[in-house]
C-alpha cells in the first residue's frame, strides 16, 4: 500500500508551546525567579522561608510515599499509591522555584536519580533514602526547570551547566529518542550566553559609560564638555584594562551565542533536508526541531552589544591616554568592533536564509498536495511549516531594526572622538555598512508584504 511519511507531530511544534499551556512550566516564571541571580538565604532564615519549607515538605511527603510503597511491595501486598513521573517533576520544580543554588542542586539530584535508576550523580552528592524505590523513567519536560534555572541564574557556570545538560540529554536520546533535546532546550544555551554577556557588561559599567557618551555626545568634541571629558584621563590603568577586558569577555560571549545558533541551525537543516527529500523520519536519527525566532534576535543583539562594548572601550582608553600616540592599539579595538558588526549582519542574513528555506518548503509541500489530488498526508506537516514561518516573519522587523540600531549606537560612541576626523576610520559605521543596510531594509520590506499563512 501507499507508504505514509511520518510527519512532524503536533507536540513538536515547539516543546515550549506545549509546556507553556501549563503555567507550571513557563520559562518566564524562572526568568523572574532568577532575575537577580541565586537567592541567598541565611541559616537563621531557613526555618521561616516559605518556598524552602514547601519544597522540603513535598520532598518528605514523596519519600514517605516511597517508603510505604516499598514496605507493601516487600510484604507482598498490593501497592495502592505510588509516585508517578509527575510527582517527581513537581519536586524538581519546587526545589528550582526556591531560587537558591542549593535548591537547584537538590532538583538536579532528583533528576539524576530518575536518570540513573536511583543512583545519585557523584557531583551532586549522596542523598538519603535514594535507593528505596526505583523512580519512574524520565521525560524531557522533567529537565526544563533545571535548564531554565541555569539559563537565567546569572552564575558564571550557568551556560556551561546548560551545555552539560544538553550533551547529557543528547547522549540519553541515543537509546531513548523521547529524551533528545528539542528546540526549546537547545535554544536555552543561546539565551544563557546572552544573559551572561548582559551581566558582564553591567558589571563592567559599559552601559553606564555609553549613557554618558549619548548625553554628552558631540558637545565634548566641540569643547563644551571638556571638563567632563578630562574625567576620563584620570582613569587608572587597572580600570582602563578592566573596560577592555569587559569588551573582550563580551565578544567571547557573543561568539558562544553564535556558535550555539550555528549548531541549532545545523540540526534544523538536517531536519529540513529530510522534509525536502521526502524521507521517512523513523530511522533517520535526527531530532525534530521547532526553532524560536527570538534566538536570532538574541545573537544579533549579542554581536551588537559586543561592538558597542569595544566602541566604548576605544573611547574611554583613547581619552585616558590622550589619544595621540596610541593609534595602533585603537585600530585593533576598531577592528574588533567592525568584526562584531560583520558577524551581526551575517546573523541577519542567516535569519533571512531560513525564511527563504521555509517559503520554498511550503511551496514544495503544496505542489505535492496538488499532485496527490487530495490524497496526500501532508496537511500536518504543511501546518507546522507554516506555523514556523509565521513565527519567523513575526520577529523579522525586530531582527532587522536591532541591527540598524546597533550601527547608530556605535556611531554615537565613536563619532565625537578627537581623532575621528583625521583617520581612515572616520566614516560612520552606517555609511561603511550602507550596502548591507540597504539590502537588509529592502528584504525587511519584502517580508512585511508577505501574507502570513492562514493557520
Amino acid at each position: 500500500g501507499k507508504r505514509r511519511r511520518k510527519r512532524f507531530p503536533n507536540d513538536v511544534v515547539g516543546a515550549w508551546a506545549k509546556i507553556s499551556s501549563s503555567p507550571s512550566y513557563s520559562w518566564d516564571d524562572y526568568g523572574q525567579i532568577f532575575q537577580e541571580g541565586f537567592r541567598i538565604v541565611l541559616p537563621e532564615e531557613v526555618a521561616s522561608d516559605e518556598s524552602l519549607n514547601v519544597a522540603k515538605q513535598m520532598e518528605d511527603w514523596l519519600i514517605g510515599m516511597e517508603e510505604m510503597a516499598a514496605r507493601k511491595k516487600e510484604e507482598g501486598g498490593k501497592v495502592d499509591v505510588a509516585p508517578d513521573i509527575e510527582t517527581y517533576e513537581s519536586i524538581i520544580q519546587a526545589w528550582v522555584r526556591t531560587g537558591t543554588l542549593e535548591g537547584l542542586l537538590k532538583a538536579e539530584g532528583w533528576a539524576n536519580r530518575s536518570i540513573n535508576d536511583g543512583i545519585i550523580d557523584a557531583e551532586i552528592g549522596k542523598e538519603e533514602d535514594c535507593l528505596i524505590l526505583t523512580s519512574p523513567p524520565p521525560r524531557l519536560q522533567m529537565f526544563h526547570p533545571i535548564v531554565a534555572a541555569w539559563t537565567y541564574c546569572r552564575h558564571d557556570r550557568g551556560p556551561v551547566r546548560v551545555k552539560e545538560w544538553i550533551d547529557r540529554l543528547e547522549e540519553l536520546g541515543r537509546d531513548k529518542p523521547e529524551l533528545r533535546p528539542d528546540g526549546r532546550v537547545r535554544s536555552a544555551l543561546i539565551f544563557a550566553w546572552k544573559r551572561h554577556q548582559t551581566h558582564i557588561m553591567r558589571q563592567g559599567e559599559i552601559w553606564k559609560r555609553y549613557s554618558r557618551l549619548s548625553s554628552e555626545g558631540l558637545e565634548s568634541c566641540n569643547g563644551v564638555g571638556v571638563k567632563k571629558e578630562e574625567e576620563f584621563t584620570d582613569i587608572t590603568t587597572n580600570k582602563r584594562n578592566g573596560v577592555l577586558s569587559t569588551a573582550e569577555l563580551s565578544f567571547s560571549a557573543a561568539k558562544k551565542c553564535a556558535s550555539s545558533l550555528e549548531e541549532l541551525c545545523s540540526q534544523l537543516r538536517k531536519q529540513l533536508l529530510i522534509v525536502r527529500d521526502d524521507v521517512d523520519h523513523d530511522n533517520c536519527g535526527v531530532s525534530e526541531i521547532f526553532i524560536d525566532g527570538s534566538v536570532f534576535l538574541h545573537v544579533v543583539d549579542a554581536w551588537k552589544d559586543s561592538a558597542v562594548a569595544f566602541a566604548v572601550a576605544e573611547h574611554t582608553i583613547s581619552l585616558a591616554q590622550k589619544k595621540i600616540n596610541h593609534r595602533q592599539e585603537d585600530a585593533r579595538k576598531h577592528i574588533k568592533s567592525q568584526h562584531a558588526l560583520s558577524e551581526m549582519f551575517n546573523t541577519v542574513r542567516l535569519f533571512d536564509d531560513f525564511i527563504e528555506i521555509y517559503c520554498n518548503l511550503i511551496a514544495i509541500e503544496k505542489s505535492r498536495a496538488d499532485a496527490a489530488h487530495g490524497e496526500s498526508d501532508n496537511e500536518e506537516l504543511l501546518y507546522n511549516l507554516q506555523l514556523q514561518l509565521q513565527y519567523l516573519l513575526g520577529i523579522s522587523f525586530q531582527v532587522h531594526s536591532t541591527a540598524v540600531s546597533g550601527l547608530r549606537q556605535i556611531d554615537t560612541a565613536t563619532s565625537h572622538l578627537p581623532y575621528q576626523s583625521t583617520t581612515k576610520n572616520s566614516a560612520s559605521n552606517f555609511v561603511s555598512f550602507f550596502p548591507r543596510v540597504e539590502m537588509m531594509l529592502r528584504r525587511s520590506f519584502e517580508l512585511q508584504q508577505m501574507v502570513l499563512p492562514d493557520i
